[in-house]
């Protein structure tokens, strides 16, 4: 398992790397007093010439000129290494709850891409002749079970693991754009809800941009939901009145504003869903129907029930 000595090439990958929880300072300089005073040898772990976790070590073995060994492990392919990768972090009893709920959410979705790979290599196994047909999946090709499963190792619901996932998801999209603005709130250094992080993904390049340097340079409070579409709101205002000119608007370019307008539709509509629910439930006999239109009503369900919890907590706070 242990290959090269000395000062083997290796890299560090960004997608790699967002899914490890740096070292606090105080640590940092605990374990780089270890490595410069010990004969301890210095083993980094790698896939691929790709540097896995031991960040601090590689860096302070670059920095003084020590002598390191690899260690490979040998994951089929890159999802499995960053599975491993996000297993091996969330036994870590330092993580911030930010990157802990990050970490659980990534796992779901390499776990489904697995899932959905493995399917594909049974399909392609069984329809070519004296191949096995009865090859059996390392991971569930089902996402309720892939839910279901982290929801009981995490003590946590299947619907939270959805949560998790949407987060996870949220965070690769504003990553990409502003790295800095997501470490800080992995981190625990940005106070920023997951409904927040959602929204603020779901933004234009540009947006995420000014919101990110909004945030940061203002150093607000955007914790709540209320306090943060307020903020949102003010980022956007202070963009326009520095960047546009607006057009004048007299009182009859200006329609009349209902606040109940939204809300008042949204009452209107919810009776329709709940009759049409109970005549499925009622006309329906769901053990004729397939396991693929279960398990998509299933997800869209899931997605509907955390849609109201959100709705919910939005009501609360606006109490």
């Amino acid at each position: 398992m242990i290959m090269e000595h000395k000062f083997p090439k290796l890299q560090c990958n960004s997608e790699y790397k967002r899914l490890y929880q740096s070292m606090s300072e105080q640590d940092y300089k605990a374990l780089e007093q270890k490595i410069l005073t010990q004969n301890d040898t210095v083993t980094i772990k790698t896939w691929n010439s790709i540097v896995l976790y031991d960040y601090e070590k590689y860096e302070i073995c670059q920095k003084h000129r020590i002598p390191y060994i690899i260690s490979r492990i040998y994951p089929r392919n890159s999802e499995e290494a960053l599975l491993w990768l996000c297993k091996n972090q969330l036994e870590r009893l330092d993580l911030t709850f930010e990157m802990k709920r990050y970490l659980i959410g990534k796992r779901f979705l390499y776990e489904r891409i697995l899932g959905a790979h493995d399917v594909a290599l049974r399909r392609a196994s069984s329809s070519v002749r004296g191949r096995p047909k009865n090859t059996e999946s390392k991971y569930d090709d089902c996402a309720i079970k892939v839910q279901e499963r982290l929801g009981k190792e995490y003590n946590l619901s299947p619907a939270t693991i959805w949560k998790y996932k949407t987060f996870a998801e949220a965070i690769d999209v504003i990553y990409d754009i502003t790295e800095g603005f997501c470490h800080k709130i992995l981190s625990n250094n940005l106070k920023l809800s997951q409904e927040n992080v959602i929204a603020i993904s779901q933004l234009s390049e540009k947006e995420i941009r000014d919101m990110a340097d909004y945030i940061l340079n203002k150093r607000v409070d955007f914790a709540s939901f209320a306090n943060s579409r307020r903020l949102m709101s003010k980022a956007t205002a202070d963009k326009i009145e520095e960047n546009t000119v607006v057009k004048r608007t007299t009182i009859k370019d200006m329609p009349k504003y209902d606040p109940d307008a939204e809300a008042a539709s949204l009452t209107l509509t919810i009776p329709s869903w709940i009759s049409f629910m109970k005549r499925v439930c009622t006309a329906c006999d769901m053990g004729n129907v397939s396991q693929t239109a279960k398990n998509r009503l299933f997800n869209e369900l899931y997605r509907l029930v955390n849609t109201v919890f959100d709705m919910l907590d939005i009501l609360k706070e606006e109490k």
